[in-house]
């Protein structure tokens, strides 16, 4: 009867202890979920206000110490921070170059009577991504000023089976995420512009198939195994067709 009753006990307990792993790896999931922007860890606008992100480079400099806070770029190494002298890593990431320069004034002010500390962000790491019938597809970097149809043309879209009528965006947001389908071809046949958008840093652009695009894209997946088969084949028969010639003849 005891072990009947403890068998009987693990039994139950089993569910317990599975709904309990259960848990705990929700909560593990739960802590990595993305809450803000696009998925990375500093964001913002940088067509109204630049702001340094992880691998932008800085430049600071300082008209009245220029030989001692005037400094070659730095890039915003991975934790966020630059390395300044006397006072050592500096968190610079998600700052505006005004925000910078009130800070490292701040930071300086007990080693020099006078500061004119300026700084200026050059954008290395932001980028928009552009998908779909192009030539170019993946990340492009963020210029700052850049339309829906220049992103487009700079992809190169191919001119036979990329649908230009519609161009989605997706601008990412785990809160308030935005879609749009644009016509551009309204756009280039009638000269409205009222849809060309302009982009933002982690925007994405998709460019879809055409239908016959999208027929041929079905039908190249189907004959990729047979493509494949015959890649080898051939492959290998070149290569008993060499080792038999130079056997031959070498």
């Amino acid at each position: 009867m005891k072990r009947r009753g403890l068998a009987l006990a693990v039994l139950l307990g089993l569910p317990l202890l599975a709904g309990g792993c259960s848990s705990l790896e929700d909560k593990r999931i739960f802590q990595y979920l993305n809450r803000s922007g696009f998925g990375q860890r500093y964001h913002g606008n940088a067509s109204e206000e630049n702001f340094a992100a992880v691998g932008d480079a800085v430049t600071v400099t300082d008209s009245v110490n220029p030989e001692y806070l005037t400094l070659p770029p730095q890039q915003v190494d991975i934790d966020g921070t630059i390395d300044m002298p006397e006072v050592g890593n500096v968190h610079v990431a998600g700052l505006t170059a005004g925000e910078i320069e009130s800070l490292l004034t701040a930071l300086y002010r007990p080693y020099f009577e006078d500061l004119r500390v300026r700084v200026r962000i050059r954008t290395l790491a932001k980028s928009f991504y552009v998908f779909g019938e192009v030539a170019r597809e993946g990340p492009h970097p963020f210029p700052g000023d850049v339309t829906l149809l220049e992103a487009v043309l700079r992809s190169a879209p191919n001119r036979v089976t990329a649908n230009l009528a519609r161009v989605r965006l997706v601008r990412g947001d785990p809160v308030d995420p935005l879609v749009v389908v644009v016509d551009l071809e309204r756009l280039l046949r009638t000269g409205d512009t009222t849809y060309n958008l302009r982009l933002r840093e982690n925007d994405i652009v998709i460019v879809p198939p055409t239908v016959i695009g999208a027929i041929g894209n079905a039908l190249t997946q189907l004959v990729y195994p047979v493509t494949q088969i015959l890649g080898t084949v051939v492959g290998v028969l070149g290569a008993v067709t060499y080792y038999e010639v130079r056997r031959n003849f070498f």
